[in-house]
């Protein structure tokens, strides 16, 4: 990731720290941004903050949030209605 300095952080992004927490996870969800940045554990729930610096220097991948699923027009989501 040397090469997107600074790292463009929002919330609700997933990043992948080097080292596991303890608890097994490197998989952590960005809830605050700011210069310090506040992530929470994926596998515990665990929310700690960290200095910007120190996070982009731990950082291994960065993976966007996923986009909320689609939702279907009311009256035409299942197919199992009257006929």
């Amino acid at each position: 990731m040397a090469e997107n300095w600074p790292v463009k952080l929002e919330i609700g992004d997933v990043v992948q720290l080097r080292k596991k927490h303890p608890c097994g996870s490197d998989r952590w969800r960005v809830w605050r941004t700011g210069m310090d940045i506040g992530i929470e554990c994926l596998g515990c729930g665990r929310k700690v903050m960290l200095p910007r610096p120190t996070l982009e220097r731990r950082l291994v991948a960065l993976n966007p949030p996923a986009p909320p699923p689609a939702v279907m027009p009311a009256g035409k989501a299942s197919g199992h209605g009257r006929r």
